[in-house]
């Protein structure tokens, strides 16, 4: 009996040692290769553009004068309105100074004694009475005694306020009746038969501009209408706050339209560049920069770039790309550096 129990769990055990001496099962499975990600790409091509700068200005008359009084008297007689056109030579205002008028009664009186004392002394001369040294006096005292009239009635003329040109009365500065300084404002004068624009430019760009040059001048007032323009001058030194050069344009038709005071853009369409342009989505900025994902080798690669502005339809990228390059329009937002990358057809 104890033989059976002996053999009875030598028999049990078995089984079991033989459970623990097989090898252990692996589940490993072999790494698989990555998925190239499919992206769509754009080929880079070489294009000459034309690339727009906006300035802002001024619309400005052509001629502007402020009549101003020729001496200390009374404003007494403003003869226009604001807003009415004057003609050249037209009188527009009067001024009267008492101390004018006496000094100019004085000159007449003087003048009048002058003549009368030259006119006897030329006949008693012809007697021979006097000396020829007398008549010379009399003939002196003639002359100092014109001059001296002929500039009473410049000044008494001169209180008489006249448009220098045909325009408008843009501004009265004073009324009738005031007491006015010299040189004191009175009213101001322009000439809108041909306005011209003045426009700020900045000095690193001023190098390029000339006499001569064309712009385009869009009038937002007149529901941004086109007007084409020539440059006239250019600024010949720089304003020391904006460090910008003023320049300016002559409209060649359509003048009558524009008014003093209205804000206008200038584009100058000169500026030509080569480079590539893209979408200005494609262009991304990090910390170290801007660039584009291409493809290279099958792999997305990051391209530093260098823009030089916008154009028309995009960035204009000046260096960092190369004809035929591979530059990445989809598919961005699922790739890094280095990410293989299948492209697909469009």
């Amino acid at each position: 009996m104890k033989r059976l129990l002996k053999y009875g769990w030598f028999g049990l055990l078995l089984p079991l040692s033989a459970c623990t001496e097989q090898p252990a099962l692996n589940f490993k499975h072999k790494p698989q290769p990555p998925q190239p990600v499919p992206v769509c790409v754009l080929v880079a091509e070489p294009t000459a553009v034309v690339r727009q700068t906006a300035y802002v200005g001024n619309v400005e008359a052509a001629k502007s004068t402020l009549l101003t009084a020729p001496y200390p008297g009374t404003l007494k007689n403003i003869r226009v309105r604001e807003g009415e056109r004057v003609a050249a030579e037209q009188t527009v205002a009067e001024t009267f100074s008492q101390s004018v008028d006496s000094r100019y009664d004085a000159a007449v009186a003087t003048l009048k004694r002058a003549r009368d004392t030259y006119r006897r002394a030329k006949q008693v001369h012809k007697t021979g009475s006097i000396s020829d040294a007398k008549m010379v006096e009399a003939e002196t005292a003639l002359h100092q005694a014109e001059a001296l009239e002929k500039a009473a009635a410049q000044a008494r003329q001169d209180g008489r306020l006249k448009a220098p040109f045909d325009g408008v009365v843009d501004e009265i500065m004073a009324d009738d009746g005031v007491e006015l300084a010299f040189g004191q404002p009175v009213m101001r004068i322009l000439d809108l038969s041909n306005v011209e624009i003045r426009f700020p430019v900045p000095e690193k760009e001023i190098g390029r501009w000339r006499t001569g040059d064309s712009v385009y001048i869009v009038i937002p007032a007149l529901d941004d209408r086109l007007f084409q323009a020539c440059v006239t001058t250019t600024g010949l030194s720089a304003s020391t706050v904006s460090h910008t050069y003023i320049c300016t344009a002559r409209l060649s038709d359509s003048a009558a339209l524009l008014k003093p005071g209205m804000v206008c853009k200038v584009y100058d369409r000169r500026l030509t560049d080569s480079g590539f342009v893209l979408p200005a989505e494609l262009v991304e900025r990090d910390a170290q920069g801007t660039y584009v994902w291409v493809v290279e080798s099958g792999r997305a690669r990051k391209r530093a770039v260098r823009t030089a502005g916008f154009s028309g339809s995009g960035i204009l990228i000046r260096e960092g790309l190369r004809t035929g390059d591979d530059v990445i329009t989809d598919g961005r937002r699922k790739i890094s550096e280095g990410s293989i990358v299948e492209i697909k057809a469009l």
